[in-house]
């Protein structure tokens, strides 16, 4: 709440310069809609199309943005749509548009043109390039044409489908109609080309592919023969299998005719030991058995080296067999794997052909343009709002950079303007001392030092000239008759000492003008008196505040009952700007202290900050940025006199007094405020 107070009082401070520039802003903006852009209208009008990519587009779209936050249908989708942005495209409708026109005339294409054809005019564009370039060269009205469609349309997808709205803008209802049904018939066409050129190119790569691999897989196949035969064999699982069986029956018919011969020679052996001295009979009998025997003994013995010879042919031949199946098996691997990738090329060549056949994109135009009945631009009441809106931009950025107005003393504007006549006339500055003052016309008024006395924080002083605020001009009192003429100065001037004290020259003068009944005069030479000021009427806070109920300090519940009525006092009247803000007391410390406690509080409270400064100390400076609250003390101490003489013209003086105070204190305690302070009253 008091935030806003303080904003109102910002802007009701320059009130008037706010409302000149939203003004400003808004009838500039209402006036260049309406007697500029209302001169050349522009109308919109829309077509809508539903495209259908082909499956194998939304598998190539859906590997190109993997990864990505995109799904391969859009991709697709502002693929189609950026055909409407290509001079492939745009250069074909603008032709078509210009014979038409010309036909319509009675002209040629070349003869519309140059009728069409004006001075270039001073457009901003053109200035631009000028003072980029130094020159701005002559566009040809059909390169002004093309680059007008492609700035002028504007294409928008619906999401979640694979509708396209084309949108043209132009200055003609009927031409943006036909431009955007000219454009939609365009990317159609474009689309349709693309997705069948798109689908022959996937199926000759397929083709070519499939062409290799079927190569490969002959010269694989060709290989594997030559080695095959290379050792007589077709098969070489087949044959190594045989192979092994053979040997397995020569190895068993060996062991058994091993097995025979064995037992043959035993039989032999015993009937040789049995053929000696035996009978007749007998001896014929064994001879006989051993003359069969014998050669059967002999035949096994045959067998047995005919059956290890055709073992050892086998072993070599199942040997020879195993030093080309690595190769032979190799061989036959690849040849396997390449029949399969042959077969599944096969397939999708076949699909491929079969769906750019059958299955192409389904492109319609679902909805074509028709003239529009109004135009789309300008809108004058949004141009209006906005101008609205710029002009409440541009004064805010005023009142940041220039801050409020400062206010003008309310005495300022009530005194009449001085002329020559009434100015007093002033002797030559007479020779001081280091300490330079200001003294007052006035006896007791006080006096107040300007440059050497202690000084404050440099950065809560203004010095400078301009930003100061001009003091109230006295009004014209009476003339008051000085001290008697003497030749000399004899009288009603005291002569000047260099070793009299500060304020010495005020109370002889005020001295010698009571006692003196002439005018004072130099030499012969009379010279006018000067007015006395009237009083300076302080600022009062209406009312008075309680003291609190524990005599030292305020209480949260205090200070929140005195807010409502002390607090919108002190924010209308001290607390809008930056400016300084001294806290002192006609009569008591305690009045003072209790003062500064509760507006310290209040302010805090409202979100302001404070540069704290303890201006009873020589040279004290804020330690921290925010609005200088410079606590003073009673104003009959040396100290806060000091503090006050140092205090900056823009800054507010707010006094603590209580019944019995001198309502004159300026005159009683001798202080030099030549402005209005702020005085509160405690009960």
């Amino acid at each position: 709440m008091v935030l806003g107070l303080i904003y109102l009082r910002v802007i009701l401070s320059r009130w008037k310069l706010v409302l000149a520039l939203i003004a400003l802003c808004t009838l500039t903006a209402w006036a260049v809609s309406v007697f500029y852009l209302a001169t050349k209208p522009k109308f919109e009008s829309s077509a809508r199309l539903n495209i259908v990519p082909t499956s194998e587009e939304l598998g190539y779209a859906t590997r190109f943005v993997r990864g990505s936050t995109f799904d391969g249908g859009s991709v697709l989708l502002g693929t189609y749509a950026e055909f409407a942005h290509t001079r492939p495209v745009v250069e074909p409708i603008v032709d078509r548009y210009i014979a038409e026109a010309a036909a319509a005339q009675g002209q040629t294409p070349a003869q519309w043109l140059a009728a069409n054809t004006g001075t270039p005019g001073f457009s901003p564009g053109r200035i631009l390039a000028i003072l980029n370039y130094g020159e701005a060269p002559v566009v040809p009205l059909r390169e002004e044409i093309i680059e007008e469609v492609i700035k002028a349309t504007t294409i928008e997808t619906v999401e979640g489908t694979y509708l396209l709205q084309l949108t043209v803008e132009w200055e003609d209802p009927k031409s943006a109609a036909w431009f955007a049904n000219a454009l939609s018939d365009a990317i159609i066409a474009r689309a349709e080309r693309a997705s069948r050129s798109t689908g022959q190119e996937i199926a000759g790569s397929l083709e070519a592919r499939l062409a290799a691999k079927r190569a490969e897989l002959a010269g694989t196949l060709r290989q594997s023969r030559g080695l095959k035969s290379s050792i007589g064999v077709v098969d070489l699982d087949r044959q190594k299998t045989a192979l092994l069986e053979a040997r397995l029956t020569e190895q068993a018919q060996l062991t058994t005719d091993r097995a025979a011969l064995d037992a043959a020679k035993s039989q032999v052996a015993a009937l040789r030991r049995q053929s000696g001295g035996k009978l007749t009979g007998a001896q014929n009998t064994v001879e006989q058995t051993l003359a069969v025997e014998a050669p059967r003994a002999a035949g096994l013995e045959q067998s047995v080296a005919i059956r290890t010879g055709r073992i050892g042919q086998i072993d070599r031949q199942i040997a020879s067999l195993g030093t080309v199946e690595d190769r032979v098996k190799t061989l036959d691997d690849r040849a396997a794997l390449l029949q399969q990738e042959v077969n599944a090329l096969t397939e999708r060549v076949s699909f491929s052909q079969t769906e750019n056949l059958a299955n192409g994109p389904r492109i319609q135009l679902i909805e074509r343009a028709k003239p529009p009945l109004t135009r789309s631009s300008p809108k004058i009441f949004f141009n209006t709002v906005l101008g609205f809106i710029a002009g409440c931009a541009l004064a805010a950025c005023a009142l940041l950079l220039l801050g409020p107005a400062k206010p003008k003393d309310e005495d300022e504007a009530s005194q009449p303007e001085r002329t020559a006549q009434d100015r007093p006339v002033t002797a030559e500055p007479l020779p001081t001392t280091n300490t330079a003052s200001t003294m007052s016309d006035h006896p007791g008024e006080g006096r107040g030092p300007v440059s050497d006395g202690p000084q404050l924080a440099p950065d809560l002083r203004q010095d400078d000239a301009e930003e100061k605020i001009p003091e109230p001009a006295p009004a014209r009192p009476q003339p008051t008759p000085l001290s008697l003429v003497t030749p000399g100065l004899t009288r009603g001037l005291a002569p000047f000492s260099p070793n009299a004290g500060e304020g010495s020259g005020a109370s002889d003068q005020a001295r010698s003008d009571e006692e003196s009944d002439g005018p004072l005069t130099i030499g012969n030479t009379a010279l006018k008196p000067c007015p006395r000021p009237e009083p300076i009427a302080d600022f009062h806070f209406p009312g008075t505040l309680p003291r609190p109920r524990n005599g030292q300090s305020y209480t949260g519940n205090e200070i929140a009952a005195i807010k409502r009525q002390f607090g919108t006092w002190l924010f209308e009247q001290l607390a809008a700007d930056a400016r300084g803000l001294y806290i002192a007391a006609i009569g008591q410390e305690q009045d003072a202290r209790q003062l500064a406690q509760l507006t310290h509080s209040l302010l805090l409270k409202a979100g302001i900050q404070l540069a704290v400064v303890d201006g009873r100390q020589g040279g004290a400076r804020a330690t921290k940025p925010g609005k200088p609250f410079v606590y003073l003390g009673r104003l009959d101490a040396v100290a806060a006199r000091d503090g006050l003489a140092a205090m900056p013209d823009s800054a507010h003086l707010l006094l603590a007094t209580r019944s019995g105070d001198p309502a004159d204190w300026r005159h009683e305690l001798d202080c030099f405020l030549p402005r209005p302070a702020h005085v509160v009253a405690f009960d």
